[in-house]
């Protein structure tokens, strides 16, 4: 029988102090985007915080929404 600690294990992939400061972001498609960057880049707390402060979710999804604005100005959409 699995402990309740190898059940939940996978499923924690990053440490609680990372989970704290993720709770206090509101957007959950930004909270899930850095606990995501945190995990795949193991990022510690403090680089973590570093990159919300400076604003990659924001500088990338503007980004994104700026390519896809311009292909649909190219293609003749609105969309």
């Amino acid at each position: 029988m699995q402990t309740l600690s190898a059940k939940l294990t996978p499923q924690f992939t990053i440490s609680w102090s990372h989970y704290l400061f993720l709770m206090n972001i509101d957007n959950r498609d930004e909270r899930r985007f850095y606990e995501i960057e945190s995990r795949e880049n193991q990022w510690s707390l403090s680089e973590l915080k570093r990159q919300f402060n400076s604003g990659i979710y924001e500088r990338l999804a503007f980004s994104r929404d700026k390519k896809r604005g311009k292909r649909s100005r190219e293609q003749g959409t609105n969309h």
